[in-house]
């Protein structure tokens, strides 16, 4: 949950100072968020959904609730995907068993209910939503293709962030903070 929940903190016209917002977000909802307060129409199948409804006190207004978070690093060990709900914290790994949270319950996470959910644990939905992207076999293969189709060699950046494209393509965000003319 440390590396997952940041503070996001957000200032200007409209928004409510001092106020604080408990619902999952995700950064993604940062780009309509603000094609919502330029009066733009923000493009259509994104991942986010504007904060503002949120910032302006209209928690109803917010279809999502979910927030997600990802290492998909080339090492198969390291790697996770996390889905949050305001209650439940769901994370599954290529090569362990997946853990489950309840975050009202178990704030610093001590207790992983996996190996037996309770019942009114939304297990079925958390897995749904991590599922609807694929597994971590579909995602390292979609890796795969985009390299191929770029007829780039595999990226050797000592960085994990990667963006996967609606279009299945899974593109290096940081490869070239981490390219050998910039590692002095």
């Amino acid at each position: 949950e440390a590396s997952a929940r940041v503070p996001l903190l957000v200032s200007g016209p409209g928004v409510r100072g001092g106020g604080r917002v408990t619902h999952p977000v995700e950064l993604v909802d940062l780009y309509p968020t603000i094609c919502d307060w330029v009066g733009a129409d923000a493009p259509p199948d994104l991942d986010g959904e504007s904060l503002a409804p949120l910032l302006e006190g209209r928690t109803a207004d917010r279809q999502k609730d979910t927030a997600r978070s990802e290492l998909l690093g080339k090492n198969e060990n390291t790697q996770f995907r996390m889905v949050r709900d305001q209650r439940w914290k769901y994370v599954e790994f290529p090569v362990a068993p997946f853990r489950l949270f309840d975050l009202e319950e178990d704030p610093e996470e001590e207790i992983d209910l996996g190996g037996s959910p309770p019942p009114e644990a939304p297990l079925g939905k958390l897995k749904g939503l991590l599922h609807q992207e694929g597994s971590f076999e579909t995602i390292a293969k979609a890796r795969e293709n985009a390299r191929a189709r770029t007829d780039r060699s595999p990226s050797r950046t000592r960085g994990a962030t990667q963006y996967r494209l609606a279009d299945g393509r899974v593109i290096e965000g940081d490869a070239g903070l981490y390219s050998e003319e910039n590692l002095l």
